[in-house]
């Protein structure tokens, strides 16, 4: 009679054995999680590192996400200035490792850039524009222009130069109205939401030279590798004081800045027999921002908007005037 008990039993209602067993499981399970939880935030905070001989990315929280329901703003501190001839180590997306040192920002090839703007028109469900496509865009200093579309910077939209010259940066928020060659409106701030979503593909670089470079600036340039800063996953870097800091690269809208957000503290751990072997205080040695970047605006916080660049000669909307009010056109310091 015992079988048959067991055998009528209600499906939703273990055996005896089995209930005990997924207890007992529950009560190890729980301590073990909450331990682990408390040695994450009295450790490293918010996210997970794992330390070497230098400082590896594992899970960088907002950050990485890349989406404005996390606090968009880095704190004063909390990111250093990406200056030229740092040595750097890129991880890539895809596994992959670069290394070299930071010349500069730049844009993609736009040979390039052409190939990746159609694999991402084939795929994505927002393609507010078309390569090439006549836009007419009126900014918020009264100047309008109209040229053919050149694809996207940070926070940015860019438009081809008529001269054949290196396209012209028209920042998002500085854009008061644009419309397609059709006439149909598209807002600048449904297109900073769906960069900020990731659903524009950048035409940002930065230039990695060889560690030990020769030659001209202009040579230097001219062999420098073009790195897509959308397939950065993480970066370490080395301080001016030889500190191994890590993170991810963040953008300014103004295209001459960058900075690595950090994820490392200048706090040494306790002795785990991983040990990085920094002295205290060294890491404060490295050039880090003293102001708030607000990465919602690509910027620092309470800078003034970001202005387009002037047009070189006229449109087909007449002359171009001359560059926004002298008080707008303000350039970033670190």
């Amino acid at each position: 009679m015992g079988d048959v008990q067991e055998a009528y039993r209600p499906p939703s209602e273990p055996i005896p054995s089995a209930r005990a067993s997924h207890r007992r499981l529950r009560c190890l399970k729980r301590p073990t999680r909450l331990a682990a939880i408390l040695l994450l935030l009295v450790s490293v905070g918010p996210v997970t590192l794992v330390q070497t001989d230098s400082w590896q990315l594992l899970k960088v929280g907002a950050a990485e996400a890349g989406g404005l329901e996390d606090p968009p703003v880095i704190g004063p501190g909390k990111a250093m200035s990406l200056e030229p001839g740092t040595p750097l180590t890129l991880h890539m997306r895809d596994g992959s490792v670069l290394k070299g040192r930071y010349l500069g920002r730049t844009l993609l090839d736009s040979a390039l850039y052409a190939k990746r703007f159609e694999e991402y028109a084939r795929s994505s469900s927002y393609v507010p524009f078309a390569l090439g496509e006549t836009l007419r865009v009126s900014l918020r200093d009264d100047r309008e222009w109209t040229a053919p579309f050149a694809g996207y910077a940070e926070l940015t939209l860019l438009l081809r130069n008529l001269d054949g010259s290196q396209n012209l940066r028209i920042p998002f928020e500085f854009a008061r109205e644009i419309h397609r060659a059709n006439g149909d409106p598209v807002e600048p701030r449904a297109l900073a939401k769906a960069f900020h979503a990731r659903k524009l593909p950048s035409a940002e670089a930065i230039a990695l030279e060889e560690l030990l470079p020769v030659g001209s600036e202009e040579e230097r340039w001219a062999s420098a590798l073009r790195v897509a800063v959308e397939d950065i996953k993480s970066v370490n870097a080395k301080t001016p004081g030889g500190v191994p800091v890590a993170g991810i690269v963040i953008l300014s809208v103004v295209a001459t800045v960058a900075v690595i957000a950090l994820i490392a503290h200048n706090t040494k751990p306790e002795p785990t027999g991983c040990d990085s072997g920094l002295p205290p205080g060294t890491f404060a040695r490295a050039h880090l921002t003293t102001r708030p970047f607000d990465r919602s605006r690509g910027c620092y916080v309470g800078d003034p908007l970001a202005v387009a660049d002037p047009w070189p000669g006229s449109t087909e909307s007449g002359p171009a005037t001359a560059l926004a009010d002298p008080a707008m056109a303000h350039v970033l310091v670190r």
